[in-house]
């Protein structure tokens, strides 16, 4: 029984549909497929060796061997940590995937309760201390870290009756520490006043960092409460710096991935990795250390 040679094309593009083969893979089933020892010539025919099926079946059935580099190992892991591991058949893969997890989940943690608590001390600064003279608007994170700070805003003007502002004169008031230090910078004397060149400019610095009406606060009425404040506004900052150390360890577990899989591949060696609490023990510390690998 003779057996007609289908068209080279043809033959690898079946192979690689049952196979799954690579381009290396390929390369090799041509070899063994289309050497000149398996093929001959008759009557001007190409015609296939008999043993072409078995040596067709047999290519398909086994295993071809496929290996990466380290470079591509450790971009794999560098971009999705755990890849690079899992494409050389470690296990370890699943840690590094694990921490990506957990790290992202530790961030959108930490924004969420961050942002709860950044609305609650909001609201509790404006029914406890802001003057309510009109409808509410928020601060910068500037403003509310001042109100943290001191116990009264003092007056914006002093007398809205008469034209130009009027500074607040008290330096124990946030206000009033603002024109006293303008004073000094402008280099403004006891006896200056409205229209000299260094009273205009120091008003105009008074204008630009006092806080105006609208955002005028006061914490004497309402004792102990500036104290609870500070401690709402302290836990929010806590949060949101701890969301910025969960986005340092997913950095982190990006890199010793990488390194691992680079390190694994190319020189048989393994990076162990350690969780533990971070210093002071606060946040979460990712360490490695080269080993022998064994597998």
């Amino acid at each position: 029984m003779r057996w007609t040679l289908l068209p080279p094309a043809l033959l690898l593009s079946v192979s690689a549909l049952f196979s799954g083969l690579s381009g290396q893979g390929l390369l090799h089933l041509d070899e063994r497929l289309l050497s000149p020892a398996k093929l001959s010539l008759e009557g001007g025919v190409r015609r296939a060796n008999p043993d072409t099926p078995k040596v067709l079946i047999r290519s398909l059935l086994e295993p071809v061997e496929t290996s990466i580099g380290p470079e591509n190992a450790g971009l794999r892991s560098l971009l999705v940590p755990g890849l690079g591991q899992f494409a050389l058949g470690n296990r370890r893969g699943w840690v590094y995937a694990g921490l990506e997890l957990l790290g992202w989940l530790w961030y959108l943690d930490r924004r969420v309760k961050g942002s709860d608590l950044r609305g609650e001390y909001r609201d509790y600064a404006w029914q406890n201390a802001r003057l309510q003279s009109g409808p509410r608007v928020d601060g910068d994170f500037d403003y509310y870290e001042v109100i943290s700070q001191w116990e009264r805003s003092g007056h914006f003007d002093l007398d809205v009756g008469r034209e130009g502002t009027q500074p607040e004169l008290n330096p124990s008031y946030y206000n009033g520490l603002i024109w006293t230090r303008a004073l000094g910078i402008f280099s403004v004397g006891p006896s200056s006043g409205p229209g000299e060149p260094e009273y205009e400019s120091a008003i105009r610095y008074y204008e630009q960092y006092a806080y105006g009406t609208g955002f005028l606060w006061n914490w004497t009425g309402t004792p102990g409460a500036r104290s609870t404040y500070a401690d709402i506004i302290r836990r929010s900052d806590d949060r949101f710096r701890q969301a910025r150390n969960a986005v340092g360890f997913v950095i982190a577990n990006h890199l010793v991935s990488a390194a691992d899989a680079f390190v694994s591949r190319r020189a048989g060696l393994d990076i162990e990795t350690h969780i533990g609490p971070g210093m002071g023990g606060s946040g979460v510390t990712l360490a490695a250390r080269l080993g022998t690998s064994w597998h």
